[in-house]
């Protein structure tokens, strides 16, 4: 029996919370999605505070409030769509569920321009192509075959490979790659850097598109980095070194990274660095972090350890232990 299937196992006898439970039952236990006891696990989320929470702020068009940029007057739980969307797909909904259609139909109309983007738009030559990319890097959050993605994810692949094209990255070559397909001049140690969670959400949706001698060097330039950008964590720290500022960050970069085909590589040494980390009952405590919660009552340390143990059994199932 795997780690996995065996501490999973043993999450479920302290019975865990309704979202924690879905979570281990079918996406770390691999149960069916019709079976009785998925079934009933997702019925019992409509009545979870993060459920709750994200229904009743959805707006009638699909979204939340803002959508990349926090309005730090809200009193919304729910700040941001991108927010939203990484909430609603944290505690087990999925695509066919109603809440994130209703939100798949709201981001690919605005990616068709029959909706205005909900915030101030920036008065520059880089806004267009980052404002898509926020959009479609959500929608590939939630879909990553959705057709809107294609083209998009096109013209990232194909900035990629201009990058890269030397073996290492060059970030003039970047720079006129943007010139040419995008229009943006003025996007160096900007936000399209593609260094950027969004950039890399979208190419990990079409990474069998890269061919390897552009993914390969991508994804080991990532791992040097001191972080991806918006998340800002060394993808290389050591796991022993992992406390309640940078076990989100970290394990957010290691989902992200995980899409792509080098990473089960360079990441093989942080896996049997997450496995020494186990306490005394081999389950993870990061401490009170900001994010990694599913429990109702996260601040408790028994139903703390129950969420940070699936986010770690998630990660280790991605690579395969």
């Amino acid at each position: 029996m795997s780690i996995v299937d065996e501490t999973a196992g043993r999450l479920l006898r302290v019975s865990p919370d309704p979202v924690p439970k879905l979570r281990i039952l079918r996406d770390l236990l691999d149960m069916p999605e019709d079976s009785r006891d998925v079934l009933k696990a997702r019925a019992d989320i409509n009545s979870s505070r993060w459920f709750v929470a994200l229904s009743s702020e959805q707006l009638e068009h699909g979204g939340w409030a803002r959508f990349h940029s926090m309005d730090s007057t809200s009193r919304n739980a729910i700040a941001t769509t991108e927010f939203g969307v990484q909430r609603a797909l944290e505690i087990g909904l999925t695509r066919e569920d109603p809440l994130l259609q209703k939100t798949v139909h709201y981001l690919v109309r605005l990616l068709d321009r029959d909706l205005p983007f909900p915030e101030l738009e920036e008065n520059n030559d880089r806004w267009t192509t980052g404002r898509d990319m926020f959009v479609a890097s959500t929608l590939a959050m939630i879909d990553g075959r959705h057709a809107r993605i294609r083209e998009i994810a096109s013209t990232w692949i194909e900035i990629a490979r201009r990058t890269f094209d030397s073996g290492d990255y060059r970030a003039d070559d970047e720079l006129a790659a943007h010139c040419e397909l995008t229009g943006a001049r003025t996007m160096r140690d900007s936000y399209l850097v593609i260094s950027n969670k969004y950039a890399l959400t979208i190419l990990g949706c079409a990474q069998e598109r890269l061919p390897d001698k552009i993914e390969r060097p991508l994804v080991e330039w990532l791992w040097s980095l001191p972080g991806i950008r918006y998340v800002d964590v060394p993808p290389g720290l050591d796991p022993a070194a992992l406390d309640h500022r940078r076990a989100t960050g970290w394990l957010t970069t290691q989902f992200l990274l995980s899409r792509f085909r080098t990473w089960s590589v360079l990441s093989k040494p942080s896996m049997e660095g997450l496995l020494v980390r186990r306490d005394d009952d081999g389950l993870w405590d990061f401490g009170a972090t900001t994010g990694l919660r599913l429990s109702e009552r996260w601040r408790r340390p028994d139903n703390r350890r129950i969420d940070h143990t699936v986010f770690v059994l998630l990660l280790l199932k991605a690579a395969g232990l």
